[in-house]
């Protein structure tokens, strides 16, 4: 899957110090956002996206180059989706803010020149959309972060002042161990001819005492750069910052998916991604394959979430994906699974006359992650037929 360059994705040796500098720096700034966004610690949209569908935004998306027929699909799928989106916030009085909006680029014939309309695969577009579902949760979430930030620039403050308190003690033994390495550099430029011609001549007695020489200072250079970074350890913090390591990650995962639910929508892509094990019978509607007019709905557990993630579903502990159209029903080595037209190759070549034209939609995959109760009731609240309807059949 390959975004085009007018895609809008969601924008990954130094001393322990300055990692903690680094670390404390990235809660504080979370913090700070929120005067930016009033989602953060959510998604916040990127800059520009208020012009999303506009007739300069379209114009630009012709450079790719996408065919009219290709800008008015994209166009009218954000419109269609976008309002049901909103019924459902209203419905559910939840928070909708829209944070991706992209899709595939256009395709070229072989001598440079744009594909005829007739010979064009099919083109996807991708929407993603987030709901802030409980703002008690969001309160909470934005509390921990200002106290936690907190607490870890105490952290680094309280290194940085053991590392004052031993500065003078450490330069003491770094000059200590230049001094010996200068007495060895000068030892090694005196002795060094020699010790080659012990070596052709196989005379190990003289091999030996030079070697033993250059051991004697190594083991003083090594004994004083070792006692300085004794010095600059602080086990009570770097064990605090494995704790912060470990709570930052639990607890923005536990905000996570108990305040948002993200809900992504692709029409005509090429994959349907999965992450976690499928998980059978988790609540309802739906649980399993082949329900509610899709072709393929299925949950899926995350053990290992990673709010670092690019893709945006793979930072909950949940997964639904739900398939329409004609995909193929069993999982690919990895996981995912394909549409029907990717294994026909009259279907995504450049030079057969399609059947179902490129601006028409075949198949639409929906993952929705975060809050699973949320989950249950966006599903609940989808009008499924008016998506089934956006499908042209063969």
């Amino acid at each position: 899957m390959k975004l085009h360059k007018y895609a809008r994705a969601i924008p990954r040796k130094c001393s322990l110090a300055i990692l903690l500098t680094i670390s404390a720096t990235v809660w504080l700034n979370s913090d700070v956002s929120a005067q930016a966004c009033k989602a953060s610690p959510a998604i916040c949209p990127p800059n520009g996206w208020e012009n999303w569908g506009n007739a300069d935004d379209s114009v630009d998306h012709l450079n790719n180059p996408v065919l009219p027929r290709e800008v008015g699909m994209e166009n009218r799928l954000r419109q269609f989706t976008t309002r049901i989106m909103e019924g459902i916030a209203t419905r559910e009085g939840w928070e909708l803010t829209q944070v991706e909006d992209g899709g595939s680029s256009g395709f070229r014939a072989a001598d440079g020149s744009v594909l005829a309309y007739e010979l064009r695969p099919p083109h996807w577009y991708l929407f993603t959309y987030q709901f802030i579902v409980n703002q008690d949760s969001m309160t909470a979430w934005r509390e921990w972060l200002t106290d936690f930030g907190q607490r870890r620039m105490n952290s680094v403050n309280e290194y940085a002042s053991h590392a004052t308190s031993v500065q003078d003690k450490v330069q003491a033994c770094m000059d200590s161990a230049n001094y010996y390495g200068d007495l060895k550099g000068k030892y090694m430029t005196a002795h060094f001819e020699a010790y080659q011609k012990a070596l052709l001549a196989g005379n190990k007695a003289v091999t030996g005492n030079y070697e033993k020489d250059v051991a004697r200072y190594d083991k003083k250079i090594n004994e004083f750069t070792d006692k300085a970074a004794a010095l600059q350890k602080n086990p009570g913090s770097e064990e605090k910052d494995k704790n912060y390591e470990a709570e930052g990650k639990s607890l923005n995962q536990k905000y996570w998916d108990g305040s948002i639910l993200i809900v992504q929508i692709a029409y005509n892509q090429d994959l349907a991604k999965t992450v976690g094990t499928p998980a059978a019978g988790i609540g309802s509607p739906p649980g399993t394959n082949n329900s509610g007019g899709f072709t393929l709905a299925k949950w899926y557990l995350n053990g290992e979430p990673d709010n670092l993630s690019i893709d945006i579903f793979p930072r909950s502990k949940n997964l639904l994906l739900m398939l329409m159209g004609p995909w193929m029903t069993k999982a690919d080595s990895y996981g995912d699974f394909r549409p029907a037209f990717y294994t026909d190759k009259t279907a995504t070549d450049r030079s057969t006359n399609k059947k179902i034209r490129s601006d028409q939609v075949q198949t639409i995959d929906f993952h929705l992650s975060g809050n699973a109760k949320a989950i249950r009731r966006f599903v609940g609240d989808m009008p499924v037929g008016d998506f089934s309807k956006m499908i042209v059949k063969p």
